[in-house]
């Protein structure tokens, strides 16, 4: 265990003292410093998460392009359309909950990312949904 001699606690008590004194002659309270820093706190959270999302999306995005074309030959049009389509999805037509059961009812496919390592599986009752 450290031991701190009391002497120089107080002197670091006295230098805190002395700051607040300060900082309140100024108009500033420790409860003013708190709520700045929590507001500055919780803004680049949520930039830093707005930020990661998009980058997250425009890697997706790029990935169904690239899927698209080594998996069926799409060129820029049909992808084009289909990067259209995916978008007005995501942005108008449902939360993720509603699509991932949408193409569960509609195709057989389960989307499930609480598994680690197959988390996209075919339906086991032997439709094929159009395929």
């Amino acid at each position: 265990m450290n031991y701190i001699p009391l002497e120089l606690k107080m002197k670091e008590i006295q230098k805190k003292f002395e700051l607040v004194d300060k900082m309140s002659k100024n108009g500033i309270t420790p409860f003013d410093m708190k709520e700045a820093t929590d507001k500055a706190y919780k803004d680049g959270f949520q930039e830093g998460y707005c930020e990661s999302n998009k980058q997250t999306i425009k890697m997706i995005y790029a990935a169904i392009c690239i899927a698209l074309k080594e998996k069926h030959e799409f060129g820029k049009k049909r992808c084009l359309d289909i990067l259209r389509l995916v978008d007005e999805k995501v942005i108008y037509a449902f939360d993720s909950e509603e699509a991932v059961d949408e193409v569960f009812d509609k195709l057989g496919i389960t989307i499930n990312f609480d598994e680690s390592i197959e988390r996209i599986e075919e339906k086991q009752d032997g439709c094929d949904k159009n395929d």
